[in-house]
């Protein structure tokens, strides 16, 4: 085990408490604003506003996609593409197409909830297996530089 793993793993580390963040606040937070939006205001406002809390949600959904990007996940990324990006797209092209249809982005917005609920737990196991193996590391190292000591000893004694 190298500095250099466990240097990599302080920075996967970061990047799974930076991605915790944005997935708890994505999840609660603006889940609370969304539900307001839709079920208080109502009508036409009630729409221009959920769709740009859905363009915010999004905006932070591009800070978790660059961090699972980074990390190599590939199968949270591919499922983000097919689950998340890829109906949005659509809804966003339907809806400029027909402006009746202006509240279409927000079905992939439940999407996005869904795929941060399935997300977090998962990150929450990544940042436990970083700190234990980070542990480890440390362990070895302290291990290996009791071993060194003592066989410094037992060479000092020899000669």
């Amino acid at each position: 085990m190298s500095a250099n793993e466990y240097d990599h793993n302080l920075k996967s580390s970061a990047n799974f408490q930076r991605l915790k963040r944005v997935l708890t606040f994505n999840v609660s937070n603006i889940f609370i604003w969304f539900a307001i939006v839709i079920f208080l205001i109502g009508g036409t406002i009630a729409t221009i506003l959920g769709i740009a809390i859905s363009i915010a949600i999004f905006g932070a959904s591009v800070m978790v996609f660059k961090i699972l990007l980074e990390e190599k996940k590939r199968g949270w990324i591919l499922g983000m593409i097919l689950g998340v990006i890829i109906p949005y797209l659509i809804a966003l092209i339907f809806a400029a197409i027909n402006k009746n249809l202006m509240w279409l982005p927000l079905i992939p917005t439940g999407f996005l909830f869904f795929y941060c609920f399935l997300l977090l737990p998962r990150v929450i196991d990544w940042i436990k297996d970083i700190g234990e193996r980070n542990r480890y590391i440390l362990d070895k190292r302290k291990r290996d530089e009791e071993l060194e000591a003592f066989m410094n000893q037992i060479k000092t004694k020899i000669d």
